[in-house]
């Protein structure tokens, strides 16, 4: 089953300069050392049609504009496509390389094997994803940004044959007895017979239940996106380079849409009034690590939505508390997103531990968050109820850390809220009079 196409306008990411080697979590780019200068050439289909072509490899053109191909692995081909992921159904951003797996690769795996496999597949691999449909098929994803254009060596080097030597790669391990979770009908976790429906990291869940509900999408004036959580009646929370372009010019947040699901939504609401640290400068922010845990930020809504979504509450852990969640029997969290790897819905990714804490008010972890997850929360349920411990920033790498997650911790922004609420509303919506970071109603370029 071919994979949905991503809703235009909703996912047109913005592909920003890189971080350490990785850039922000709302965008995404080879490292540095991989990447070739010129010549490069403009997207099309036609144009990845004839660099395939260049390696031997037959393809199609579908109705929808993307590209239809059997991808070459070690013991046999694999039927899949080349999605052209589009701004409005013009400008193409980005490549999606993406095959189903057959169940006959899988082995004798159900369900809960599959995604045993999946999320330790996830938690070591950074060029291919793994993520379960929800007919419980198999997929398997790699991401490649052209929103520049792309160079021949480029497409081949970091787009098919990375993809395809890490197909052959997952047949291998899937067609290995040390594969993991070989057994059909073996014992669930405790979590897989909690969550019969398949809410497990990486999979949609209903935007419509607690905590989804009191999450959703940030659209940008740009037509970028990002995550956000409602933290009081009228006041959202999210990341502070999704308000900054790839050349650090400030973009306008405009609408949050909570509960978000393939149209439909809990409640929506525009933006008025913005607050960004007045440490945060986007410059620096991507150029170096001297202010990670500035990267969130405070927006106010020109409705009340706290009592349709329900508040997500904020949880403020210590070091040691956070230092806990390391080790494997330790506390666990969930992160939902709105993460380009499904097209319209929220992800969760469950059972996440941390790998690392800073003393900056950030961390590591390798929940497997991707673009469009930048400002979702990270949720600890505790006492019944989901709070938020920190939010998704950027994708980083650092000394034996490769391909982690980095968050902003609840130690960064907590305090702000209450005096954020306690300012007075502005007269003027954030769109009619942007002001200065750091100031209430708005921000302008650092």
């Amino acid at each position: 089953m071919r994979p949905t196409a991503f809703t235009a306008g909703l996912l047109a990411l913005l592909v920003g300069a890189a971080l350490w080697t990785a850039g922000p979590a709302l965008a995404f780019r080879p490292p540095n050392d991989s990447r070739v200068e010129a010549p490069v050439y403009r997207v099309s289909a036609g144009l990845i049609q004839s660099l395939l072509a260049d390696e031997g490899i037959v393809s199609k053109i579908d109705h929808e504009g993307d590209v239809g191909l059997s991808f070459r692995a070690d013991n046999g081909d694999l039927p899949g496509w080349i999605v052209l992921d589009r701004v409005d159904d013009r400008e193409i951003w980005n490549l999606r390389f993406t095959a189903p797996i057959p169940a006959d690769r899988t082995g004798d795996r159900d369900r809960g094997a599959l995604l045993r496999f999946a999320n330790d597949w996830n938690r070591d691999e950074i060029a291919l994803k793994l993520y379960l449909d929800e007919e419980g098929q198999l997929e398997a994803e790699h991401n490649l940004a052209v929103q520049y254009g792309i160079n021949p060596d480029e497409f081949r080097e970091n787009g098919i044959k990375l993809y395809q030597d890490s197909l052959a790669r997952l047949l291998e391990a899937l067609a290995s007895p040390g594969g993991g979770g070989q057994a059909s009908g073996s014992a669930p976790t405790q979590e897989e017979a909690d969550n019969p429906h398949g809410d497990t990291p990486g999979e949609p869940i209903d935007a419509s239940a607690p905590p989804a509900r009191a999450i959703g999408l940030l659209e940008m004036s740009d037509g970028g996106l990002c995550s956000a959580s409602v933290v009081a009646e009228d006041v959202i929370l999210t990341a502070a380079h999704c308000l900054f372009d790839e050349d650090h010019q400030s973009v306008i947040a405009e609408r949050f849409s909570a509960g978000y699901d393939q149209g439909q939504f809990v409640a929506t609401a525009q933006i008025t009034d913005v607050y960004v640290p007045p440490e945060f400068d986007h410059r620096r922010f991507l150029e170096t690590n001297e202010i990670d845990g500035y990267d969130w930020a405070l927006l106010r809504l020109d409705r009340g939505v706290g009592h349709e979504t329900g508040i997500l509450p904020i949880r403020v852990l210590d070091s040691d508390q956070l230092e806990a969640m390391i080790d494997q029997s330790g506390p666990a969290m969930m992160q939902i997103g709105y993460g380009n790897e499904r097209s319209d819905h929220p992800v969760a990714r469950r059972d996440c531990h941390l790998s690392m804490v800073w003393k900056d008010n950030t961390y590591a972890h390798h929940c497997g968050t991707v673009p469009g997850d930048s400002g979702s929360p990270d949720l600890l349920f505790e006492n019944d109820a989901y709070a938020i411990i920190g939010i998704e920033s950027a994708e980083v790498d650092y000394k034996e850390l490769k391909g982690a997650d980095m968050a902003v911790s609840s130690g960064a922004f907590a305090a702000a809220l209450p005096e954020f609420l306690a300012r007075p509303r502005p007269s003027t919506s954030v769109a009619e009079a942007p002001a200065k970071q750091g100031q209430v109603t708005g921000r302008s370029s650092p």
